[in-house]
């Protein structure tokens, strides 16, 4: 299955990276990215289509964090159709119960992105 998939990562390199594993493993032709949250939350505001997404969210971000952007995409009708998987730098504890209170992520990943996450998110997805 194709599924289309967002990498939200103020890291360039984190985003070649990710988007060079996730091509690896073929888990997805459509993959899009953005280096700053704003510009994903204005991506997903125009979305009219009701197909689901995949997103890996950074916590750690200048301007607008993940949890800023967690915090807006509470009020979009698409968040009904997104799953949305923390992929952060954080070991803290306090972050990975945090993301818990959003009912719309999935899954809390400690970076770097690897064969086992990416066998986790198709195991919820398949689920869902």
């Amino acid at each position: 299955m194709n599924h289309k998939v967002i990498i939200v990562d103020d890291d360039p390199a984190a985003l070649f990276l990710y988007a060079e594993i996730i091509k690896e493993f073929n888990f997805t032709k459509d993959l899009t990215t953005f280096k700053n949250a704003q510009k994903a939350l204005d991506f997903l505001q125009h979305i009219q289509d009701k197909e689901k997404r995949i997103i890996l969210l950074d916590l750690n971000m200048p301007m607008m964090s993940g949890w800023d952007f967690l915090d807006h995409i509470k009020d979009y009708p698409s968040k009904n159709f997104l799953s949305i998987f923390i992929l952060t730098s954080s070991v803290n504890s306090a972050d990975k119960d945090r993301s818990k209170t959003y009912t719309y992520v999935a899954d809390f990943f400690e970076k770097p992105l690897t064969e086992d996450h990416i066998k986790i998110i198709k195991e919820k997805i398949n689920k869902s």
